[in-house]
């Protein structure tokens, strides 16, 4: 007798999470769990230092990196609230046009920010900090910062060795970074036509010595990065039900009953959601165009193709010298990255994982819950602003109970918080 004559009766009743599954839905829930190691950062020589770590922990919290002290990485990424800020789009010195994404589980992504502009975490991690509607400091200022403040000097002598003689004040200004690359034209500098003082002074220093800030701003990032890299989640709900589908084991767990379970059927089966949200991450780390291109109240923005743009100028890129392997021929990441019309208004497919603490959602933070985003896609309204909206996209076509169903399996994914001490739990004991 077929599988699906009993389907509506095991779904008025709390059902056996192993019995109900055919071998295909059996090998696809074990596909998406557990989380594995962390991937290697062969940009980063200090990816799995400890002592760089601590060095970044102490950095990430740190406001002194900002232009007027006011500002960490952790404003924007706070513990409390996920490591995002819980706003529907992130506010530093200026409301910006995306939403802060969490830096939970960043350390798996191939490319960083909506637009993946970024493609090492370390790298990522230096932009904020000179960004002039973020924090608006200076890779010179951070670098005196650390001068001037012992257990930062104390740890990076334990990371990097001795730190760099910054003291002449006419060779390294107080506060001077480079003008951001314009990536239409990538080689031109645009530091001296700046209004802005601390590119200025960046244009009027020497190039050895711009080098020397450079090296050592880099390293602000791999420590930050290696700090980072330790923001891994652990057992979520669902990841401990699917301990016990490996086992044989014929219980439900708390947090993961009934209407999880048939959630968990939806997702990998009628609501399509495996398209694009796959594998222990629930992310394929492509780039997408859903048909919401233009973040709300902006105007025009390409997506993708700016950020591929804007990765292959990057000065801290994975073929620049600061990278742990500066010049990889045939990098395949960067060489050969290809944009068309059908990556205009492409954002980079977020994780799944931890949606309970990460609202609202979207890459402009345009849903409020996760309910907003099935009806989103219940519907597909219009066409996209810009480019062309994934062909493989349908409209979702579920009931009300159905998607109740879906955003409580969905909420299984979130695991406990991680506290700013912190540590990975096992997977088993």
């Amino acid at each position: 007798m077929s599988f699906l004559l009993f389907l509506p009766l095991l779904q008025e009743a709390a059902p056996s999470p192993t019995s109900p599954w055919t071998d295909r839905e059996r090998k696809i829930l074990l596909s998406l769990s557990p989380l594995p190691p962390v991937p290697a950062s062969p940009g980063n020589e200090v990816a799995d230092d400890p002592v760089a770590a601590a060095l970044g922990r102490a950095l990430f919290f740190d406001p002194g990196l900002s232009g007027d002290d006011s500002m960490s990485c952790a404003t924007c990424h706070d513990p409390d609230k996920g490591w995002g800020d819980g706003l529907a789009r992130a506010k530093g010195r200026k409301e910006l046009a995306f939403h802060t994404p969490s830096v939970v589980g960043a350390a798996f992504n191939r490319w960083q920010f909506w637009d993946g502009r970024k493609d090492s975490l370390w790298s990522q991690a230096l932009e904020p900090i000179e960004h002039p509607d973020e924090m608006a400091g200076s890779r010179t200022g951070g670098l005196h910062h650390i001068r001037r403040t012992p257990p930062l000097l104390e740890l990076w002598g334990a990371a990097f060795g001795p730190f760099p003689d910054l003291t002449d004040p006419d060779r390294f200004p107080e506060s001077a970074c480079p003008a951001p690359v314009d990536p239409a034209s990538p080689f031109e500098d645009l530091s001296g036509a700046s209004p802005d003082s601390r590119h200025r002074a960046w244009a009027e220093m020497k190039a050895d010595d711009q080098a020397v800030v450079d090296a050592n701003y880099a390293k602000v990032g791999k420590a930050i990065g290696a700090f980072e890299r330790l923001l891994v989640s652990g057992l979520s709900p669902f990841d401990r039900w699917v301990e016990g589908l490996e086992d044989d084991r014929e219980s439900l767990v708390e947090g993961f009953g009934a209407t999880q379970w048939r959630g968990a059927r939806l997702f990998i089966g009628k609501a399509g959601c495996l398209q694009c949200h796959f594998g222990p991450g629930f992310t394929d780390g492509q780039f997408h165009n859903v048909g919401m291109a233009v973040p709300a109240g902006t105007d025009f923005d390409d997506g993708r193709p700016l950020g591929i743009q804007r990765v292959r100028v990057d000065r801290f890129n994975a073929r620049g010298k600061h990278s742990a392997r500066p010049g990889v021929r045939k990098n395949p990441h960067l060489l050969y990255l290809a944009f068309d019309e059908h990556t205009y208004g492409a954002y980079k497919t977020p994780t799944l994982r931890n949606l309970g603490r990460t609202a609202p959602f979207g890459h402009d933070g345009r849903f409020a819950t996760l309910m907003e985003v099935l009806d989103f896609y219940e519907d597909l309204p219009g066409l996209p602003p810009i480019g062309h909206r994934e062909e493989t996209l349908l409209p979702l076509e579920l009931s009300t109970s159905e998607k109740e169903d879906l955003v409580a399996f969905l909420h299984s994914l979130t695991s406990e918080p991680i506290a700013k001490e912190f540590g990975r739990p096992s997977r088993k004991p």
